[in-house]
C-alpha cells in the first residue's frame, strides 16, 4: 500500500507502479482505470488520463489526486511576485486577431478601390468645386476634409466581390485607413442621393475591406491617436463637425468596429457617438462591450439633430463645441497654461473679442487657420487658453456679458 501524503502535498506515483498494482487494469484509449494504490479498495474507482498523466480516485473516503511523476516537467519554481504576475497577464490577456490581409494581397476588386482613389481629384484642385460646395453647405470648411485626404470622384462607382459596379455618381471620397495608416477602404459620400433597386435611395457606399478600416479626422493640435480621449462616431460627415469644434474623432462609415479598435482607444475613455435612431441605439451597447479595457466607454447620443452633421447644421459650430463640452469633458481637459478651468471661451467668442477690445489677435473665422496662433493665443481642443497677453482682454468681455445680462 502506497501512504498518502498529507493534503499540503500532492500524491506522488509512477505509471511503473501503477501497473504492478494491478495488473488487470482496464485500459481505454483516453484513460486507465484500475484500483487505487493509496485506499486499495477492491473496486477500480483509479482513473488516470493517459494523455496529461492526471490521475483521481473517485471514491470520497480517499480522493486521491495528482499527476503521475513520468508526466512532470522540468520547470523552475516561480516566486510569488512571478506567479502573480503570470496569472495577471493570463486573465486580461486579449483573444488573437487574425491579421487582415496586406493591401498588396487583398482581392482585385479591393485594390481597384485604391486605384481609383488616387486617380480622383484632390480638393484643392478647381474640378473638385462640387465637393467642396456640398462641405460649405453643411457648415464644414473645405480645407478640414482636405487635409484628412479627402478626394472628389466625378463617377464613384465601387463593386463587390461578384457583383458589377454601382452606376458611378459624383461623390467626395473619405479615405479608410487601419492602424497602421494603409488604406483599406473608401467611403463615398454622393453629392446627391442615389437610387437604390428597391425603390429607396443611398447617401454613400463603401467600397474596399471596410471591416479593417476607419475614417481618421485630427485637429491642428491633437489626433485621435493621442487624444484624451477617443471619441468614435458613425459617418465621416460627423467627424469633421466634431474637428470643426477642435475634437478629433473616428468614423466607422457605420456601426461595426473595427477589429483594432481596442488598440486604438488603449486605456482611455471612450465616447461613443453614434446617430441618435434605431440603428445606432441598438449597435453601441455590443460596441461598448467591445472595449473591456477602456476606461468608462460610454454611449454619448448626439442632440440637435440625429447626427453631430445635422446638428452643426442646425444650430452652428458654438451650439456644437458647447454641447460636446457639456456632455464629454474628457475630451476637454484643462490646459497647464490656463489660469483657471472657467476662462476657457470659444475661439470664435475670444478671438473677435479680443480683435474688439483691443486684443492682437485677429478674427480667425476658418478651422484651418488656427496654426497661425498670434503671439500670447495658445488654442487648444477648441478653446483659447488664457495668458498674459490676452487675459485683461478676456476679462473685459466677461465683464461686457454680465452687464448685458
Amino acid at each position: 500500500m502506497l501512504t498518502a501524503p498529507l493534503l499540503t502535498a500532492a500524491p506522488l506515483l509512477t505509471l511503473a507502479e501503477l501497473e504492478a498494482f494491478d495488473q488487470r487494469a482496464t485500459r481505454t484509449a483516453l484513460e486507465i482505470i484500475t484500483r487505487c494504490p493509496f485506499c486499495e479498495a477492491s473496486e477500480r474507482a483509479f482513473h488516470v488520463n493517459r494523455q496529461s498523466g492526471l490521475f483521481n480516485c473517485k471514491r470520497a473516503a480517499c480522493g486521491a489526486k495528482g499527476k503521475l511523476q513520468d508526466f512532470w516537467d522540468d520547470r523552475p519554481k516561480l516566486t510569488r511576485q512571478a506567479r502573480f504576475k503570470a496569472n495577471v497577464t493570463r486573465a486580461l490577456a486579449l483573444a488573437p486577431v487574425a491579421p487582415a490581409p496586406a493591401p498588396e494581397n487583398s482581392p482585385a476588386h479591393w485594390r481597384e478601390v485604391g486605384e481609383i482613389y488616387e486617380a480622383a481629384l484632390s480638393l484643392d484642385e478647381g474640378g473638385a468645386a462640387p465637393a467642396c460646395d456640398f462641405l460649405t453647405r453643411r457648415g464644414i470648411a473645405w480645407e478640414i476634409a482636405h487635409q484628412t485626404g479627402a478626394r472628389f470622384c466625378p463617377q464613384w462607382a465601387p463593386r463587390g466581390e461578384t457583383s458589377k459596379p454601382y452606376p458611378g455618381a459624383p461623390a467626395i471620397l473619405f479615405p479608410l485607413r487601419d492602424l497602421d495608416g494603409s488604406l483599406r477602404a473608401v467611403n463615398g459620400r454622393y453629392l446627391m442621393p442615389q437610387p437604390t433597386k428597391d425603390g429607396g435611395t443611398v447617401k454613400a457606399r463603401t467600397g474596399g475591406n471596410a471591416k479593417e478600416g476607419a475614417f481618421w479626422v485630427a485637429t491642428p493640435d491633437t489626433t485621435p491617436r493621442n487624444a484624451p480621449a477617443l471619441l468614435v462616431v458613425e459617418g465621416p460627415i460627423d467627424a469633421l463637425a466634431t474637428a470643426l469644434c477642435g475634437v478629433p474623432a473616428l468614423a466607422l462609415c457605420g456601426t461595426a468596429p473595427p477589429s483594432w479598435l481596442g488598440r486604438a482607444a488603449g486605456l482611455r475613455p471612450c465616447y461613443i457617438a453614434l446617430d441618435a435612431d434605431a440603428g445606432g441605439d441598438n449597435a453601441a451597447p455590443a460596441l461598448i462591450d467591445a472595449l473591456t479595457y477602456q476606461m468608462g466607454a460610454q454611449r454619448l447620443r448626439p442632440e440637435g439633430g440625429k447626427d453631430f452633421g445635422e446638428a452643426l447644421e442646425n444650430h452652428g459650430r458654438q451650439w456644437l463645441a458647447r454641447w460636446l463640452c457639456e456632455h464629454a469633458p474628457a475630451l476637454f481637459p484643462p490646459h497647464p497654461m490656463a489660469d483657471t478651468p472657467g476662462a476657457l471661451l470659444l475661439i470664435s467668442e475670444a478671438l473677435a473679442a479680443l480683435a474688439d477690445v483691443g486684443g492682437a489677435a485677429p478674427a480667425l473665422s476658418r478651422w484651418p487657420d488656427l496654426h497661425l496662433q498670434p503671439p500670447g493665443v495658445w488654442c487648444s481642443g477648441g478653446f483659447i487658453i488664457p495668458t498674459r497677453a490676452t487675459l485683461p482682454a478676456i476679462r473685459e468681455l466677461r465683464r461686457r456679458q454680465k452687464a448685458a445680462a
